[in-house]
């Protein structure tokens, strides 16, 4: 069992397995890329953060990029000469910064209805240009610590007043990660979160982009700042490089795979608003729920029974509970003469027929077939219209989750009321199978 774990430990401590990680890690961030950039173009998208999301891919990517350079040199070129590797060594810490101030503006702006920067922004927007500038320069310019010998040999040594303008550069870049970008966006994120004013969906992204975004780069970047702010002398300095590139090469296992999960399920909660419904999976049971549901309504001659049958779908199929689905029949509605029941005309449809006398409203309504409390909300964060705030009110007024009209010959007969529901998120094909169980109602 040792042996067999020694050998795994070997393997990940072995250059050719760190090469193998950054360059898949390298195609799956331009893959991630190549779907992100047309998302830009929609009228929808919310740009700020959708431009602030491509500037950490691309940082990332000249990260992944430099390594592997220099994988390959210490691989394959290693009597080549090592100037390519410091410049794009030097380049890709010009992007790690640029990264992280994206990085920090980025889960400061996306939950903002308007973003603008503060003079904390200000100010380290200015001290990142300075630092990435200064990379830039010295990767174009300055033929200093070009060598493999001279670098390894500035990096170990401890007197503060002998240390290299650019290695010390690199140690309070890392600093300048933590207390001006990653810890103050942090704060700012989670106060927001408890003042409440976000919509549901937007609280969801927001959790998501913490678990599987914001945790794991913290805890790598910190784990790597460790490695590399740490006192270092000639004698432990090759051991620290061997472990170096194994932790890179984990690390990077590690955020690929948290930055491809979380952008796979953000991206159906209409993250930046690229979509209009929430994306969700079709049902394996809504066709057998289905069948029992068209038998059902052949036998059907009661309101009460046509209530049950409401009821009894949502719960099977959405596991809502029945009291929280409420059916109303229009009391000049054509099933008021059908079913043998009187109909119950109290305030919440004449409320429903005052909110269908709008055009706008009934024609959204029509286009839509369904109004869906967290859908709207959201919509109306990003985009304040007047038809926005008028369903948002219309639902609140409800206590609706939910409001399904029922048509008959483009005249509604009946509503399906859902009462708030605590995580009320119904993705577009479940969306689906609500209408066309409202459509087969009548």
């Amino acid at each position: 069992m040792m042996n067999v774990l020694n050998f795994i430990g070997e393997i990940i401590k072995s250059n050719g397995f760190a090469l193998t990680v950054l360059i898949s890690s390298s195609i799956i961030k331009i893959y991630l890329l190549k779907k992100l950039i047309p998302l830009g173009f929609t009228s929808s998208v919310i740009r700020i953060p959708w431009f602030l999301l491509l500037s950490i891919l691309i940082g990332s990517l000249f990260g992944d990029i430099a390594w592997v350079i220099k994988l390959i040199h210490k691989l394959f070129l290693f009597d080549k000469p090592y100037t390519i590797v410091v410049f794009w060594t030097r380049i890709s810490w010009a992007f790690v910064i640029i990264q992280y101030q994206s990085f920090g503006l980025f889960i400061e702006s996306f939950f903002l209805k308007s973003f603008s920067l503060n003079n904390r922004h200000k100010i380290t927007v200015l001290c990142s240009t300075i630092y990435s500038l200064y990379f830039f320069v010295i990767a174009f310019f300055d033929s200093n610590l070009t060598d493999i010998a001279s670098r390894d040999h500035a990096r170990t040594i401890t007197d503060p007043f002998l240390i290299p303008l650019e290695i010390r550069a690199m140690r309070h870049a890392i600093l300048l990660i933590f207390f001006l970008h990653i810890i103050p966006s942090a704060i700012s994120m989670l106060h927001r979160l408890r003042k409440n004013e976000l919509p549901m969906l937007l609280k969801h992204q927001i959790k998501i982009i913490i678990c599987y975004l914001f945790t794991p780069y913290v805890c790598v970047e910190a784990m790597l700042a460790m490695q590399y702010l740490s006192q270092v002398t000639q004698h432990n300095f090759t051991a620290m490089q061997h472990n170096f590139t194994a932790i890179v090469a984990v690390s990077t296992i590690f955020i690929t795979y948290a930055v491809a999960y979380c952008m796979h399920t953000i991206t159906k909660l209409r993250f930046l608003n690229t979509t209009s419904q929430v994306e969700s999976p079709y049902s394996d049971n809504f066709i057998y729920n289905f069948k029992t549901l068209l038998e059902a309504c052949s036998h059907i001659t009661k309101k009460s029974e046509l209530t049950e049958l409401t009821k009894n779908f949502f719960e099977q199929t959405f596991a809502i509970h029945p009291d929280d689905t409420t059916l109303i029949i229009c009391s000049d509605g054509a099933y008021s003469n059908s079913l043998k029941a009187v109909p119950t005309p109290h305030h919440t449809e004449i409320l429903i027929k005052q909110f269908l006398s709008n055009a706008d409203q009934e024609h959204y309504l029509k286009k839509q077939k369904i109004l869906l409390y967290n859908e709207i909300e959201f919509s109306q964060f990003y985009q304040d219209t007047p038809l926005n705030n008028a369903l948002l009110e219309f639902l609140k007024t409800l206590n609706a989750e939910m409001f399904i009209p029922v048509y008959q010959h483009g005249i509604v007969i009946a509503y399906i009321i859902i009462n708030r529901q605590k995580n009320g998120l119904y993705g577009n094909h479940k969306q689906d199978e609500i209408i066309v169980f409202a459509r087969y109602l009548k």
